[in-house]
């Protein structure tokens, strides 16, 4: 998926000066942080900044950004996304009117999930204060180690009653399952 939104972002004209070689952030990380920052509820250059710094790892490992010199910084994003053609980007976003409204609701769900939660459950309160993008990641890390606990005690309890049920066949009666 990431592959052919890089793909899509590559079509897309590079609205900066190119002709003197100094550019030091690629159009396609700048444009999937910047979505990913959307996405997380972020609403300016500055979250799409901090977005980038928190989840550099996450970026540079998942989603195979590069990111040659790092993070860009606030007014990067500002002068890239001033400088992109409207006509050019809109080819790319969401073209149905139930799309945008399904994301917006989806995106307004996950807010007040992350602003009622820590009033819910007291082992959430120090997320309480904390930005949307803070929130989201540590209940984010919370599901994934849930679920991966979840399966890793899933997967051993099959081991476990496998071994058990081997070990029951193995020393079992052969004449006790014959009709």
């Amino acid at each position: 998926m990431i592959e052919k939104l890089k793909a899509k972002i590559v079509e897309i004209s590079e609205p900066r000066r190119t002709e003197k070689g100094n550019l030091c952030h690629k159009l396609e990380d700048i444009m999937i942080i910047g979505l990913c920052t959307v996405i997380s509820n972020g609403g300016d250059y500055e979250d799409m900044e901090i977005f980038g710094q928190e989840n550099e790892e996450w970026l540079r490992e998942k989603l195979g950004l590069e990111l040659p010199n790092g993070i860009p910084n606030k007014i990067t994003f500002e002068r890239v996304y001033e400088a992109l053609k409207p006509e050019e980007v809109s080819k790319y976003m969401l073209r149905s009117k139930n799309g945008i409204e399904n994301l917006i609701n989806i995106i307004s769900i996950c807010y007040v999930c992350s602003k009622l939660l820590p009033l819910a459950d007291s082992a959430f309160a120090p997320l309480a204060t904390s930005s949307p993008q803070t929130a989201k990641y540590a209940i984010g890390d919370l599901i994934r180690r849930d679920l991966f606990f979840a399966d890793f005690v899933a997967k051993h309890q099959n081991d476990f009653i496998s071994l058990q049920l081997l070990d029951c066949l193995a020393n079992s009666d052969p004449l006790m399952f014959s009709s």
